[in-house]
């Protein structure tokens, strides 16, 4: 006895006849038969697993061979070559479209069989097997002389070494408008019971933390406001090292030029009462260009006795630090002497390191 193919999509054969419908299990090889197909899969023993797959095989569907060229075919999509086979067979399936569901299968090249099922029959076909607890796989068109052994009808039915043939199924139902309601009043009772359990959830968790938040809160001012404090000191410190260091370089600074100022009165002394170049000092005052430049005004014999002043007074205060910048020589006709006026230049204050 051939064996059907392994691919075959279903688990029992029914063979629905015009008197009878047989049974047949691939598993067990047992058959049952009865008058209708529901007591038939009731009576089958061993009995099968529950949601078995039931494909039916009957006589009452329309089935015709239509010649199609293979390269006209090969244009069409599988929705448009459905619809060109039925519409050679229409005038005769007695099958409206709107109510057909239609399988085709390649017999040879240019030829093909069409299997024309109504809606109705199909969905009463799936009702009877699933009453019976059972999967409805599909139904498909007995072929001519099919053999009375369901095992021997397998092997054709689903030769070892050729493509699977098309099967034939209703449309899927809608829900019922009672069954959608349902469903969705159910999604909307379980949606609401998660957003009461996540909002008791998240009160107890919000509760238990609420001390920690208010301790954790207190800690953190008085954490801020040490920070504050440290902020503050170390601003203070900071500014008061800051004075600490200009202070030491301002004595530092007084320190250093507290000579000059000696200095330049002696060299200014010492060169005023030189036979070589005497002169008279008029005013000492401060440099209007330079606050640490003084400015000295003097008045000597002659021009002569001017410049040669000035240039004794030069060498004078370099070696104390000073540096004269030499200004101008005036001798008015009508004076028999010189007024002249010169800068004196203190040293650069050292740089604090």
């Amino acid at each position: 006895m051939p064996a059907p193919s392994p691919s075959c999509p279903y688990d029992l054969l029914a063979v629905l006849g015009p008197a009878a419908a047989t049974v047949w299990d691939r598993a067990t090889a047992a058959t049952a038969t009865a008058p209708d197909l529901a007591a038939a899969l009731t009576s089958l023993s061993p009995r099968p697993r529950r949601n078995a797959r039931v494909l039916v095989a009957t006589g009452a569907f329309f089935t015709q061979k239509v010649p199609l060229p293979a390269t006209r075919a090969a244009t069409l999509s599988p929705d448009e070559l459905k619809s060109a086979l039925f519409y050679e067979v229409e005038p005769f399936c007695a099958v409206p479209r709107e109510r057909a569901e239609i399988a085709v299968d390649p017999v040879t090249p240019g030829e093909w069989r069409v299997t024309v099922a109504d809606r109705a029959e199909l969905a009463a076909l799936r009702a009877r097997v699933q009453a019976a607890r059972y999967r409805f796989a599909g139904a498909m068109a007995l072929p001519p002389d099919a053999p009375s052994s369901p095992s021997d009808l397998a092997a054709v039915l689903f030769p070892p070494d050729a493509p699977p043939p098309s099967l034939l199924r209703p449309p899927r139902e809608p829900l019922p408008p009672r069954t959608l309601a349902l469903a969705s009043a159910l999604a909307v009772l379980v949606i609401a019971l998660f957003c009461v359990v996540d909002w008791l959830t998240l009160s107890a968790r919000a509760r238990r933390i609420r001390p920690a938040l208010a301790a954790s809160e207190t800690l953190a001012a008085a954490n801020a406001a040490v920070l504050r404090d440290i902020r503050t000191a170390t601003d203070r410190l900071n500014a008061i090292e800051t004075a600490r260091v200009r202070r030491e370089a301002a004595l530092a600074a007084l320190a250093t030029r507290r000579p000059l100022w000696p200095d330049l009165l002696s060299a200014l002394s010492d060169t005023a009462a030189s036979p070589a170049a005497p002169f008279l000092l008029r005013s000492i005052t401060p440099s209007e260009d330079d606050p640490s430049a003084v400015r000295i005004q003097a008045q000597a014999a002659t021009p002569a006795h001017a410049t040669e002043a000035m240039s004794r007074l030069s060498g004078a205060l370099a070696a104390t630090g000073w540096t004269l910048h030499p200004g101008p020589v005036e001798a008015p006709p009508a004076s028999p002497s010189a007024t002249f006026t010169f800068l004196a230049i203190p040293p650069a204050p050292e740089a604090s390191p």
